[in-house]
């Protein structure tokens, strides 16, 4: 819960992650919600599943683009293994490897679960 200036509660709380149900939310009269909030994603996460799908991913472009999907994944590893990974560099990097791939991959969940994680992490 934030506190106002003068010290008072304020109106507002801020929630990072976790999950939450059957939450009463109100001023006066209550209202009951329910709300499931995901734990929030951070660059290990990405990591460990890019770690995890990377050879799959890898064997899903056409067999030319293979070495450079390999050399655009292993970047984004090493940027996110930094103390403060750059953003705009994964996006940009992960950008890279869709394009080698074929639009048909493209949509598949395996990479879907990756995008969305770029996103998560580091904003549309």
């Amino acid at each position: 819960m934030t506190a106002s200036p003068t010290g008072n509660p304020g109106n507002s709380i801020s929630i990072t992650g976790g999950t939450f149900q059957g939450s009463a939310i109100g001023i006066g009269h209550t209202h009951q919600h329910g709300a499931t909030i995901g734990e929030v994603a951070g660059p290990a996460d990405l990591r460990a599943l890019l770690a995890e799908r990377a050879p799959e991913i890898v064997e899903l472009g056409p067999a030319d683009d293979r070495s450079g999907i390999r050399h655009e994944i292993d970047a984004i590893d090493r940027e996110l293994g930094r103390d403060e990974p750059n953003g705009p560099v994964v996006k940009s990097r992960w950008e890279t490897v869709l394009s080698g791939l074929d639009s048909a991959v493209k949509a598949g969940s395996r990479l879907s679960e990756i995008t969305d994680l770029v996103h998560k992490v580091f904003g549309a």
